[in-house]
C-alpha cells in the first residue's frame, strides 16, 4: 500500500490533464458512495418481497440502459 506522502508526491507529478482526470474520478467516486449510502438507508427494513421487486426493477433498468447504448451506437 502506498503511504499518504507518496500519494501526494505522485499527484504533484501528474500533468494538469492528469490532475483534472483524477479530480473528476474522485468526484464520481464520492457521488457513487453517497448514492450507495442513500440506497442502503432507503432499503433498511425491506421485506424479502420488497427486496426482490427492487432487484427485478433494477435489472430491467440496467437492461434498458444497455439496449439504449447499443441503439445509440448504430
Amino acid at each position: 500500500m502506498t503511504a499518504p506522502k507518496e500519494l501526494h508526491e505522485q499527484i504533484d507529478r501528474l500533468s494538469p490533464e492528469g490532475q483534472e482526470r483524477l479530480r473528476a474520478f474522485l468526484e464520481r467516486q464520492e457521488k457513487i458512495e453517497r448514492h450507495l449510502a442513500a440506497l442502503e438507508a432507503f432499503s433498511t427494513g425491506w421485506t424479502p418481497e420488497e427486496e426482490a421487486a427492487f432487484e427485478q426493477a433494477l435489472s430491467r433498468r440496467v437492461q434498458l440502459r444497455h439496449t439504449d447504448a447499443e441503439t445509440a451506437e448504430r
